[in-house]
């Protein structure tokens, strides 16, 4: 009957009655490491553990009542996990509050991999910050299971959009990647820098249709931006991509946009069979320091001809003088 009802009406705790300090803003939000059952027998979540689950977790305040800050569109976090947070989140009982701090996910997977026919697993993978010269590790998801289970060759990130993210792995990266970027918005961008052991060529994919070079920005000929030859920009179009042999590193822009959080914008590296040659070409010094100085040692250096600038030209006889 409603007497009854009324009995075992659960008891709520306000945010005033926390025993725990947190006082205002923790809303009964308890985002903190546990174990889990005690019957488990992996509890990586646990104090002292690492867990994805967890680590980049984060909650989203749609209209601002969670973190009682008034606006929408900031997220709570775990507390034993601040990597993802900014200097004006705060503590709130077990929770971190950043009502200016919005966070999405970045997924990464290999496709066409599978464990048990490569045998290779990939341990962490690392995503640095820019902006806060800081960094996350994903391991990626696991079970309570044997230890010969197949592990998933899967990542994923908590990632603040706006910002440029080198993601490292410390083994040989795989061949293919596909990336899913979950924004909504579509004016929110990454830019995200792939190391790579080797210098790969990669062919990139949007929804399944191979962009080509007009998203190539260093492709100064077939690019249709701006400013070619040049690294990719957060104001570029989603799928822009460039790869820098020097550093070993294939940068991208991901953009977000509605179709987003249904899986819409992925994007597929896949790796080209190309052929590198090595050659050794000997030519008069009178030919190499003539009019197109510049340009044989842009070749020499395989670097573009506008990245030299010749600021003096001297003699022997002069630099011999000045001394």
């Amino acid at each position: 009957d409603d007497d009854d009802d009324d009995d075992d009406d659960d008891d709520w705790l306000d945010d005033d009655d926390d025993d725990d300090g947190g006082g205002a803003g923790s809303n009964g939000l308890w985002l903190e490491r546990n174990r889990g059952a005690p019957t488990n027998r992996v509890a990586n979540c646990g104090p002292g553990g690492e867990c994805d689950a967890l680590a980049h977790m984060f909650v989203i305040d749609e209209d601002g009542s969670l973190l009682q800050s008034g606006t929408g569109g900031g997220v709570a976090l775990p507390v034993g996990f601040p990597a993802n947070a900014i200097e004006s989140c705060t503590a709130a009982a077990a929770h971190l509050r950043c009502p200016q701090l919005r966070l999405r996910r970045l997924w990464w997977e290999a496709p066409f991999e599978l464990t048990v026919q490569t045998g290779r697993t990939f341990g962490r993978f690392k995503a640095w910050r820019e902006s806060l010269d800081a960094g996350t590790y994903s391991r990626g998801p696991y079970g309570d299971t044997c230890l010969m289970a197949t592990p998933e060759q899967d990542r994923g990130w908590a990632v603040q959009p706006g910002n440029q993210y080198n993601l490292t792995f410390f083994t040989s990266p795989p061949k293919h990647h596909r990336l899913f970027f979950f924004d909504e918005a579509g004016e929110s961008a990454l830019r995200l820098a792939l190391f790579l052991t080797q210098p790969f060529a990669l062919s990139v994919w949007v929804d399944g249709a191979e962009v080509g070079d007009a998203l190539d920005s260093s492709d100064a000929w077939a690019f249709e931006g701006e400013g070619a030859p040049r690294y990719p920009r957060l104001s570029d179009a989603h799928g822009t991509h460039a790869f820098d042999p020097h550093q070993r590193r294939f940068f991208l822009t991901m953009r977000g946009g509605p179709d987003r959080l249904r899986g819409g914008g992925v994007v597929l590296l896949r790796l080209l069979a190309v052929v590198q040659l090595s050659l050794t070409l000997s030519v008069p010094a009178a030919d190499f320091d003539g009019a197109d100085l510049v340009f044989n040692v842009a070749t020499l250096l395989q670097i573009p001809p506008s990245r030299i600038k010749v600021v003096s030209v001297q003699s022997s006889a002069e630099v011999a003088a000045a001394t």
